[in-house]
């Protein structure tokens, strides 16, 4: 009737061989597992893109370092000019380091980005890191504009293109996105400059943020739009705004034509499909048919979208340049004419890092627009 139970004591070093066996240990990992199953499908989907971020960044970093440093240049020579002898150019090269070996540099370039550090640029001395952080706004706010831009015109050219039967109609738009597509987005800067300030005179000299005549306001983001609203200085955010208006223009025709196409090819499908043969037979007007090629369209459009912000922020290097628009594009332009090695090593990292960031919205936005993504578990 009575059991006796075993009081025997397990010696420490016992119960941590038998707690370190391969059995608990893939229990121990079934559990983690478990966990990770027992998550809520859209913070997997979340926090599965999440965690390539840094791995990512990682290597963006390593590219960008090897390839700039690979190229190429004479820094010293730059900076002294073509009459320096051998020797100040070997006690510069020893100054900023470029005497080491490539891995030497890479090593001491990995302990600076630990620490925070880009280095500091080779003709200014300023701090990398401090020149991103008071032009990037000033990108921002160009690339944003020319992305609603961007959106808007190719949804309305890829839906007219899907929509419209006359043959010459539809020729005349698909001809007038591959002309668009054929120029380069600062040569359409440079056309709406000679058009709209010198010979029409609607727009002021599109050159820098702000016209001359017009009041900076205090330095917050280093964007004289955004700078001007914080301030509430509604005369230079006016001023700023007209100043926008050009590279924007470019920058966004030259980024509708990956939107028109993708919208037609998703437009031209539905209006093809049954489901508008039907809702034309119960006589649902025209107004409603194109309405639903629009919704159609809008989840292409924004799976395109990562790829168009990446262009517009590369793009936005010369258009810059033409403008005089001090951003980040125009300062990374000014690094690879100097051969400043830790400037161009920074603009590429941003660009890329900003471009990364695009890539991840757009793919979250496909998480909450389309119930596909949401129910694929």
């Amino acid at each position: 009737m009575f059991q006796t139970v075993d009081r025997t004591v397990i010696p420490p070093d016992s119960v941590s061989e038998v707690s370190n066996t391969p059995a608990v240990a893939q229990r121990r990992g079934n559990s983690g597992v478990q966990a990770w199953r027992r998550l809520p499908w859209g913070m997997r989907y979340f926090l599965g893109r999440l965690t390539l971020v840094p791995v990512t960044l990682f290597v963006l970093c390593t590219v960008a370092f090897g390839l700039v440093n690979l190229i190429p240049s004479n820094p010293a020579g730059v900076l002294l000019g073509d009459f320096a002898s051998p020797e100040e150019t070997a006690r510069l090269n020893a100054k900023l380091g470029l005497d080491q070996s490539l891995w030497e540099r890479y090593l001491d370039f990995l302990a600076a980005l630990a620490n925070g550090s880009l280095g500091e640029s080779y003709f200014t001395g300023e701090s990398v890191m401090v020149s991103l952080g008071a032009r990037v706004a000033s990108t921002l706010e160009l690339v944003v504009g020319a992305w609603i831009l961007a959106f808007v015109l190719g949804t309305v050219l890829g839906v007219a293109m899907a929509y419209w039967k006359s043959p010459l109609g539809r020729s005349s738009i698909n001809t007038g996105v591959a002309l668009v597509q054929a120029v380069p987005d600062f040569v359409l800067g440079i056309l709406g400059s000679l058009t709209f300030f010198y010979f029409l005179g609607v727009l002021p000299l599109p050159l820098g943020q702000l016209p001359v005549n017009a009041s900076t306001p205090p330095a917050v983001t280093g964007a004289a739009f955004l700078d001007s609203i914080f301030a509430s200085d509604w005369s230079a955010a006016g001023a700023a705004a007209q100043q926008m208006i050009l590279p924007i223009a470019a920058l966004g025709i030259s980024g509708s034509v990956v939107f028109a196409r993708v919208v037609y090819a998703a437009s031209a499908d539905v209006l093809a499909s049954s489901h508008t043969a039907f809702a034309r037979a119960r006589g649902l007007g025209e107004h409603t048919v194109i309405w639903l090629a629009v919704r159609a369209s809008v989840l292409p459009a924004v799976a395109a979208s990562g790829i168009v912000v990446g262009g517009l922020i590369g793009g936005s290097a010369v258009v810059e340049v033409v403008f005089n628009w001090q951003g980040l594009g125009q300062w990374g332009a000014e690094g690879a004419l100097e051969a400043d090695i830790p400037v161009l090593v920074g603009y590429i990292i941003a660009g890329a890092g900003l471009s990364l960031i695009a890539y991840i919205v757009a793919d979250m936005s496909m998480y909450w627009l389309d119930p596909r993504v949401r129910l694929k578990k």
